[in-house]
């Protein structure tokens, strides 16, 4: 494999984006056991994102399309990646496009917000 790597860092986030769409893959994290917007960013790119995410994670996201990569397994998942580029894109994109859509984002700050509403009566 004969790979170029951008490491995307100390840049505003609208460089970080530019850079990011140059792009046709992103390795994301290996600790937090989660994804983050730099996933979400780059799976509404139609890139396919490796990462470390965690059952707890899985289990509120079953369709994440985010490859399963642990430094252990990061040159075999990569190329697992290269080879299916297209249709982990479009997985990615289509998840983004359902799960993080402005409708059910406004959703999720809702519960969320009554949720921290509730609690904060309770004690």
């Amino acid at each position: 494999m004969n790979l170029e790597s951008v490491v995307i860092g100390n840049v505003t986030w609208q460089e970080s984006l530019q850079k990011k769409a140059t792009c046709d893959i992103c390795v994301g994290q290996f600790r937090s056991g989660a994804y983050g917007v730099s996933a979400v960013e780059s799976m509404a790119m139609s890139q396919p994102v490796l990462g470390y995410v965690n059952c707890w994670t899985c289990s509120m996201w079953p369709e994440l399309p985010i490859v399963q990569a642990t430094l252990n397994n990061l040159i075999k998942q990569l190329q697992h990646a290269i080879e299916n580029t297209t249709e982990l894109g479009a997985c990615g994109r289509n998840f983004v496009e359902h799960y993080h859509s402005n409708q059910q984002t406004i959703k999720r700050w809702k519960n969320l917000i009554t949720f921290v509403s509730d609690e904060k009566e309770v004690s």
